[in-house]
């Protein structure tokens, strides 16, 4: 899903608990997706032009990877501790959690299955099966 759609609908299901809530939540929607400049980096792929490149073809083409951010396991910790730590951290875990079921609804719909990601969403998954 496109990064602009994950703040919009983010933005737009919190909106209830008012825009300053809702625009953290959907600040955090978006943030979750700093996990993904680990591919380009680790491929070498270090200036901003490959960089960019490498982002929108891996946005186009939905390929499979790990995405630490992307876990239930990170996310579920990060819920816990943030709220534990500060209302803010809280507001942006939240975020990234609906980022994760939003991803999930749109796989789901665009590609009827959620089959190829599925090895990806757990990290302990990810990890017995390397």
């Amino acid at each position: 899903m496109n990064t602009i759609w994950h703040f919009v609908i983010s933005f737009i299901l919190v909106l209830p608990f008012g825009w300053k809530t809702a625009l953290i939540v959907a600040l955090g929607s978006i943030l979750i997706d700093i996990d993904h400049l680990y591919l380009p980096i680790s491929l070498r792929k270090t200036s901003k032009k490959q960089v960019i490149k490498l982002w929108r073809q891996e946005t186009k083409h939905h390929r499979p990877h790990f995405f630490l951010f992307h876990t239930i396991e990170f996310i579920i910790l990060f819920l816990i501790t943030s709220y534990f730590i500060n209302y803010y951290l809280f507001l942006i875990a939240i975020g990234f959690f609906l980022h994760l079921v939003e991803d999930i609804v749109c796989y789901i719909l665009h590609y009827k299955s959620l089959k190829p990601w599925a090895n990806y969403l757990s990290l302990i998954a990810y990890l017995s099966k390397k």
